[in-house]
Order: structure tokens, then sequence, then C-alpha cells
């Protein structure tokens, strides 16, 4: 027997963590408790049947490996999201999780001589009042994945959070070569904890979340700002 989560389920665990890391270990250790799952069965020696789904339609694209391209053409390969649609698709379900509004906005670099852009996610049945901001980054090694890639992530993640998400298109290797992204990441989140009211978030309530290599940046930046 393991511990299995839902997709809704890991995300609220994903949120309440972050969220916790902002106010301290009590609040973690709350989190961890008030999140822990009932057992259910998990197919060892394989992957779960839903993904085992997504893993047959990636193949399905019959794309070379990433690591044999270089990164300008890894850019263009079938990715997991293509997957996933693919899947929703054959089944007839919505591809795109609904949320209240998504809008977009330019944010200066740290040294104000660029724009990032910030995909800006308002969860389903918000109100007037002001909502916690979750500014995002997403994965992809530093080099590949956009916006789009990490869009269903970020549509859930808002809804399950209750948070207002602010995807950031960081920079990328190989044209800016680090520290650029962590710099992008530090410059999004100093944007947010002065200017939170802009997109109608509580400025006393901003954290940071990431996947992959979002998620070594949303890391980077907390010991950034200690």
């Amino acid at each position: 027997m393991g511990i299995g989560l839902s997709r809704r389920q890991t995300l609220q665990v994903a949120g309440g963590f972050a969220a916790a890391a902002a106010v301290g270990a009590p609040a973690l250790r709350a989190v961890a408790q008030d999140a822990t799952p009932e057992a259910s069965p998990v197919i060892g020696g394989g992957a779960d049947a839903q993904m085992q789904e997504v893993l047959d339609a990636l193949t399905a694209f019959n794309a070379p490996p990433l690591a044999s391209v270089s990164p300008f053409a890894g850019r263009n390969l079938p990715s997991f999201r293509n997957a996933v649609e693919a899947v929703l698709a054959d089944r007839g379900e919505p591809i795109l999780e609904p949320v209240g509004r998504i809008e977009h906005l330019l944010i200066p670099s740290l040294d104000g001589e660029t724009e990032l852009l910030a995909r800006i996610y308002h969860p389903e049945g918000a109100g007037d009042e002001l909502l916690p901001v979750m500014v995002y980054f997403h994965g992809g090694g530093f080099v590949i994945a956009t916006l789009d890639t990490y869009d269903a992530s970020c549509r859930a993640l808002a809804n399950a959070t209750g948070a207002i998400v602010a995807s950031i298109a960081y920079r990328q290797a190989p044209e800016m070569p680090f520290p650029t992204a962590v710099d992008d990441a530090y410059a999004a989140t100093q944007y947010f904890l002065g200017g939170a009211g802009v997109v109608g978030g509580d400025p006393e309530r901003v954290i940071v979340a990431g996947e992959s290599a979002g998620g070594n940046l949303a890391t980077v930046v907390c010991l950034r700002a200690r």
C-alpha cells in the first residue's frame, strides 16, 4: 500500500507548504498533519494508469529525445502539455480548467533595462477582497518551456489555493546565462511584494512557488531575500 494523491490534493499540499514556508515551522507542521491522505493502493513497478496514458501519447508523437537536440530545437518538441491535451481530447473532456480571469502585465527586470511578462490567474469565485499572491516559476531546465507549457498548473493552483497566481516569463539560457533567471525571479518577487495591489493582491501575503527548475528559483529567491 502506498499514499495516493489526486492531482487536486497534490496541488493543495504544494500550495499549503509554500504558504506555510512564509510563516514558519509551526504552520508547516500543521499543513503536513492536515494534508495527510488516506492510504490507497498504488501499482508498484510502473506508472499510474493515468500517467501511462500521457506517456503513451507523448511516445506517439515520435519526437527525438530532448537530450539529442539543440536547446533551440528542444523548445519546439512536443511536451507533456501536448500529451495531456491529446489524452483529454480523445476522452472528449475539457482541456482548460476555467479560472476567474487571466490578465497580463509587464514588470521591470532587476536592472530596469528589460520588461518581464507576467501572466496573472485569478481564481474562480473571487470577490473584491485582497487575495494572497503566488509568484510562480515554470520548469524546463532553465532552457525550454514557456508560460503556456505550465498553464494548467497555474490554473489549478489558483483555484485550489484561492490565491492569485503570477506566472513569470523569466529569461532562459543559453541566450541569457546564469544568473539572469535568478535575477528575474527575484525582481518579480520584489515587484509583487511592493505592488501586489495592482492585481488585487495582498502585499502582506506574497509567496513563491515553482516546478522543477522553477522550484529551484523559488528556493533561491527565499535564500536571497533573507
